[in-house]
């Protein structure tokens, strides 16, 4: 047999009060009252969830609407065009270390040969040979010049062999050799590219001929990073 235990009215209405103060937070204008129970306070609060924390924004709105078709793929292809011309350059070995050479017949019979680095990376050594040549032999002293914009490109070593005398104006670096009348001389720069170095540089090489240089060869240099 079940007991049957009667509830006061009095209870049952601080029931439904203390209720409405769990759905009703502090400071809400909804008023509690004889009426108000939670049947009538649910709807209320579900309207106050509904418009006090949705966001207005859409996640839409970035979305390309259906009636402008796909978006344009050129630029794409640019791009994978681009893409692919940089990676075959690089198997091709056009962006890598390139050995250039100049050479000339110059001034009293003499034929001027350069060997340089067509395209480097900083930080690398690099070839710069210079090969001077005559068939009755060179005179016993020959003095070259260089562009001195150019040479300051380098970090260097030397050059083997040494020369005699060294000099440098606004434009040229002058430099001269002994011979001892060979024929053929060869002029070894020990050198690579500076660190810091990142903007191409052209030069001009001249033998120098009654103090002027005559039928410069020129170059020029293209660094990669």
């Amino acid at each position: 047999m079940v007991a049957t235990v009667a509830v006061p009215a009095t209870a049952r209405r601080d029931r439904t009060r203390r209720i409405d103060r769990l759905i009703h937070p502090a400071g809400s204008v909804i008023p509690v009252g004889e009426g108000t129970g939670l049947a009538s306070a649910v709807p209320r609060w579900r309207e106050r969830c509904r418009h006090g924390f949705m966001s207005d924004v859409s996640t839409l709105r970035d979305i390309r609407p259906i009636h402008k078709g796909p978006r344009p793929l050129i630029w794409r292809r640019v791009g994978a065009a681009a893409l692919a011309l940089f990676v075959l350059a690089g198997l091709f070995g056009f962006l890598g270390d390139r050995v250039g050479v100049v050479e000339d017949s110059v001034a009293e019979g003499h034929h001027l040969r350069l060997e340089y680095a067509e395209t480097s990376r900083p930080g690398l050594d690099v070839p710069f040979e210079i090969r001077l040549t005559r068939a009755e032999g060179l005179d016993p002293e020959v003095t070259l010049a260089l562009t001195g914009d150019y040479l300051d490109m380098y970090e260097t070593q030397g050059w083997y062999p040494e020369p005699t005398e060294q000099t440098r104006d606004g434009e040229w670096v002058y430099l001269t050799f002994a011979t001892e009348g060979q024929p053929v001389m060869i002029i070894d720069f020990d050198a690579y590219i500076q660190p810091n170095a990142v903007l191409p540089r052209s030069g001009r090489l001249a033998l120098v001929v009654d103090g002027e240089p005559v039928d410069p060869l020129s170059f020029r240099t293209v660094l990669f990073p």
